[in-house]
């Protein structure tokens, strides 16, 4: 009876998570970087964000080269994304099916894991959020068990190769290559691993990662990613990092004991624990602390739980292998029930809801309901038909990564984070700030004006952002129910300018008719008020059109030279 209540319990808890994960279907706006990145890919202008410019502004490269081969197919890159996640999450469940069931023997069959996992909020929302998430999550987990539990050489040779590509979807899966690889090792000098097995595991690393790590380097020209430098992964943000992970597990408290289970396991037998050939206990152990410790270095990240999901189906393993110790069918169907049961009873931080933030960290669905996201596009869509044939290049703040896509800009600069640009990316940091957002174009204003950037384009109210220079603003379009699209222009560029002139729906101060009006007045105004004048409309106008009757104008005002 026992265990036909566990299959069914099983059944409906995971039919249930996936039909919510169906439901849940959104995208991160992260995720349109790498979709440029690959449209950019597609056309034959290399994998960068920019045509020209050679910067690895993203985290996710088997993703994003996964990315160009739906839109190679004509699909959509959203829905591509959304699906493929899906299924990403689908194929963790069924390891951790497999896993259950070898765990649990002869015992009755209890699929702790699949059935929280199924349940977990947060894993069904960053499975189908269009970033890599959910396959780094099936290639991680699929990583301990082929290392725990393999026995052959080519066994040990797919979890090389799945850890490769664990290491191609996100940087940081090499350090769960190196437990993986570091466990090997140690079988191996204890004589309970054959050495042909580590040299198995370590070729597809040798031949596959070697040669991508070196194209990667000597393309972008740096080691690493654009985003470590821009997210100052090299200094410590232990403070940060506490309080990131402090807030998970406090909403996902049920997790605890099964880290615990864990910790137990390895601390009353370590050599055993370690080193016997069935080791998911003292692997799945390491699995969790260093990359627990991993997250608390770095800081964590700015989206709430995201950056603990590779090692949660490793937590809720913690409850199997905790099961598998505690005698009888009812206790063990008891422990399955608090698991699950305190899965859903989370204890979720009231400050982010309604876009709230902690300390920089924040529930990032909530900034992108399908309204929102349909308005950004329907903006970014306009703006492509305005400017045409014209060159454009455009700044772009946090939750417009969307807008670049869907804009076909030539030049975008992402100015909030500086994930897709080396200057910004590299800036010195004094102090540290909000997680992730901390070398934004606040640091070096006048970059913009260098790059020659012509409109910083934003969608909220326009109430929102105060103090924006009559000659600075421009509007792009009507006014929708969701917004208008708007934007500061950085410097007046004169061609584009003429040819939105007079286009339905597009205002802004136009900049000749405004100096024809001004160099009249200037013989009556201080030479202190002049010189302002000078310095704001020398970088916004005459350094970036050639209008030498109107600049030596004011040039002769100011006692300046002619050109």
């Amino acid at each position: 009876m026992i265990r036909l209540v566990a299959a069914l319990t099983a059944l409906v808890c995971l039919g249930l998570g996936l039909r919510q994960t169906q439901t849940s279907f959104w995208a991160c706006d992260d995720a349109f970087i790498s979709f440029r990145y690959a449209e950019n890919f597609l056309h034959g202008d290399g994998l960068v964000f920019n045509v020209g410019e050679r910067v690895e502004g993203y985290t996710n490269f088997s993703w994003t080269l996964l990315c160009a081969l739906g839109m190679h197919f004509g699909v959509e890159p959203v829905t591509f994304c959304n699906w493929l996640g899906y299924g990403c999450f689908a194929a963790t469940l069924a390891l951790l099916l497999f896993a259950s069931k070898r765990v649990a023997g002869s015992a009755p069959w209890l699929p702790i894991a699949a059935a929280g996992l199924a349940l977990h909020p947060h894993a069904q929302l960053f499975s189908t959020c269009g970033l890599e998430t959910p396959l780094f999550v099936l290639l991680v987990t699929a990583l301990l068990l082929l290392t725990a539990w393999g026995q052959k050489p080519a066994t040990f040779a797919l979890a090389g190769l799945v850890g490769t590509l664990a290491g191609m979807t996100r940087p940081d899966g090499l350090i769960f290559c190196a437990v993986a690889g570091l466990w090997a090792l140690g079988r191996a000098a204890r004589g309970t691993l054959p050495w042909r097995h580590v040299v198995a595991m370590s070729l597809p690393g040798l031949l596959l990662y070697g040669p991508y790590f070196a194209w990667k380097w000597s393309y972008y020209g740096y080691p690493l990613p654009n985003t470590f430098y821009a997210k100052t992964a090299h200094d410590p943000y232990v403070s940060q990092g506490l309080l990131y992970l402090g807030l998970f597990f406090k909403c996902y408290w049920v997790l605890l004991p099964a880290a615990l289970a864990l910790l137990v396991a390895v601390l009353r037998k370590p050599r055993v624990v370690l080193v016997q050939p069935d080791a998911l206990a003292g692997l799945t152990f390491a699995w969790v602390a260093v990359y627990l410790a991993f997250v608390t270095w770095v800081g964590g990240d700015f989206m709430f739980g995201r950056f603990v999901m590779p090692i949660l189906p490793a937590l809720y393993l913690g409850f199997e292998l905790l099961r598998r110790s505690v005698p009888g069918a009812g206790p063990a169907l008891l422990l399955a029930a608090i698991a699950i049961a305190g899965t859903q009873l989370r204890v979720f931080p009231e400050q982010l809801l309604n876009k709230g933030t902690i300390r920089g960290i924040v529930e990032e669905p909530t900034y992108y309901p399908a309204h929102e996201v349909a308005h950004k596009r329907r903006c970014a869509e306009l703006l492509r038909e305005l400017f045409g044939e014209h060159e454009s290049r455009i700044a772009i703040g946090g939750a417009q990564a969307m807008i670049a896509f869907h804009g076909k800009f030539d030049v975008v600069i992402e100015c909030s984070t500086g994930l897709t640009d080396e200057y910004l990316a590299h800036l010195p940091l004094d102090e540290r700030t909000r997680i992730g957002h901390e070398k934004s174009i606040e640091r070096d204003p006048d970059y913009l004006l260098r790059r020659r950037v012509q409109f910083q384009l934003d969608t909220r109210p326009r109430s929102e952002v105060p103090g924006i220079e009559p000659h600075r603003l421009i509007l792009f379009g009507p006014a929708w129910p969701d917004g208008q699209a708007w934007g500061r222009i950085v410097t007046y560029d004169r061609a584009l300018m003429r040819h939105l002139r007079g286009k339905p729906g597009v205002e802004f101060l136009d900049a000749e008719t405004y100096l024809d009006a001004l160099l009249p007045t200037l013989a009556a105004k201080s030479q202190a008020d002049v010189e302002l004048l000078w310095k704001e409309l020398k970088p916004y106008y005459f350094d970036c059109n050639d209008d030498l009757p109107r600049e030596n104008a004011f040039r002769a005002r100011l006692g300046l030279p002619a050109r």
